[in-house]
């Protein structure tokens, strides 16, 4: 029975969003045994034997399969682990672009293009038109751009005048982040300034600072109006 899933390994990144632990694992009738060096598992066997493991060879993966995948060696390919797995090693290795690659850093690219011999791919966009450090693989094309993207816009890989695909290019989003000044620290010490956290704590400041105001002419008034009640009973007594 093959009862193990390695959730660490690359190809199973961003397909579970926790751990498995009801799950019906496929079985295999048979098993070749081989030793293979600096071997990653990805799916194990219950006596602890790697069914599927990934080694890193050049440029590649080599992925290994300890056993045939036909339907009377295994019933793997009837389990729901197959699309993951396949389609995650088909796709592992090609660094598909991106919707935009940002300006000033060592863009690598690649795109699925078999570069015949004695041709090389060219970049360009309205101004500009150059040759960037490109290496062809078997089955895709590896473009480095070194920094040569000055400029933010549309940019079309061609070979030979043939529009290959466009890539897009935008400036470093970074310079956009502002970082503000903390303004109780300029302002902590003036007496004329008076510091708000939002618009609706700076109404409702005003409205105390008016209530205030209309409170002291009330206050003022009747000051006023006692203070010749006042010398009115004065006058008064003295007659």
């Amino acid at each position: 029975m093959i009862t193990t899933i390695n959730f660490q390994h690359p190809l199973f990144k961003k397909v579970f969003e926790r751990k498995i632990k009801n799950f019906e694992y496929p079985k295999t009738k048979i098993i070749y045994k081989t030793t293979l060096n600096n071997a990653l598992p990805i799916l194990k066997l219950d006596s602890n034997y790697p069914f599927i493991t990934s080694n890193k060879h050049k440029n590649g993966i080599i992925y290994w399969f300890a056993s045939p995948l036909q339907n009377n060696s295994s019933n793997f390919t009837k389990s729901p682990l197959i699309v993951p797995i396949f389609y995650n090693m088909a796709t592992q290795q090609f660094n598909t672009s991106k919707i935009f690659n940002t300006i000033n850093t060592n863009n690598s690219i690649d795109i699925n293009y078999k570069l015949p011999k004695d041709e090389v791919l060219t970049i360009k966009n309205k101004k500009h038109h150059f040759i960037p450090l490109q290496t062809s693989y078997q089955n895709k094309l590896n473009i480095n751009f070194q920094n040569q993207i000055e400029k933010s816009g549309f940019y079309q890989v061609l070979a030979k005048n043939k529009l290959i695909t466009t890539l897009a290019f935008n400036y470093n989003r970074n310079e956009s982040k502002l970082k503000y000044r903390n303004l109780e620290t300029i302002f902590n010490k003036q007496k004329n300034v008076n510091l708000a956290n939002s618009i609706p704590q700076v109404f409702e400041k005003i409205a105390a600072e008016q209530k205030i105001n209309y409170l002291f002419k009330w206050f003022l008034a009747l000051a006023v109006l006692f203070l010749l009640l006042e010398i009115g009973l004065l006058k008064y007594f003295k007659l």
